[in-house]
């Protein structure tokens, strides 16, 4: 057990200091039982921004979770001084799509003269696609990277999990740095391939 806790730490480790060093790295998930709790210890001992760490564990789907995350994000990178006026329109957008999904944000610094509504909403996979593209070029602007360690991606259904793999595969693509380190059961590699068949090259299964 202790060998691996420690192959998925160095793992988790090598692949977060990849994408600080501007070079793309697989994301991670964690599937035996010895896993639990790893998520915690990494964060902890991360060597990265742990304000631009989100801590996930799905419960009431995917936009609940994921969009107060971003809100976060977006937040803490357009309060630092100097901070690119494209930014703003990236808090807009979350917000447009945030009331189309019934998510409530409330702690987005949005500059009231920023013009709203120039999102529309093309589904939750192009939807998450653009925020998750949004979010990480925020990210890659700031020399950043925006960590997700998610839990309970097993009971999103599979059409969210599809567009959670979709915003990754989006982020991946653009090489803007956002990494997932997520926990699961050992069926989630399994499932993960049957919401999208890709999911295989963007992880790494430990």
């Amino acid at each position: 057990m202790e060998a691996y806790r420690n192959a998925a730490m160095t793992s988790a480790k090598s692949a977060w200091q990849h994408w600080q060093s501007g070079l793309p790295a697989k994301s991670l998930v964690m599937t035996r039982e010895d896993a639990s709790g790893l998520l915690d210890v990494i964060t902890k001992e991360a060597h990265g921004d742990l304000r631009l760490v989100s801590r996930i564990h799905f419960e009431g789907g995917l936009p609940s979770g994921l969009f107060p995350a971003m809100e976060r994000v977006l937040g803490t990178l357009a309060r630092q001084e100097g901070a690119p006026k494209l930014l703003q329109q990236s808090l807009c957008d979350l917000q447009d799509l945030a009331e189309v999904y019934g998510v409530g944000l409330k702690n987005l610094p949005l500059d009231e003269t920023c013009p709203r509504g120039l999102v529309e909403s093309g589904g939750l996979a192009y939807d998450m696609a653009h925020l998750f593209e949004e979010v990480g070029g925020a990210c890659a602007c700031a020399r950043l990277v925006w960590v997700l360690c998610l839990s309970g991606l097993d009971t999103l259904p599979k059409h969210e999990l599809a567009a959670l793999l979709g915003g990754l595969k989006r982020a991946h693509q653009n090489s803007v740095p956002v990494l997932v380190l997520a926990e699961g059961s050992d069926a989630l590699r399994h499932t993960m391939g049957e919401a999208q068949p890709y999911s295989e090259r963007l992880f790494e299964f430990v």
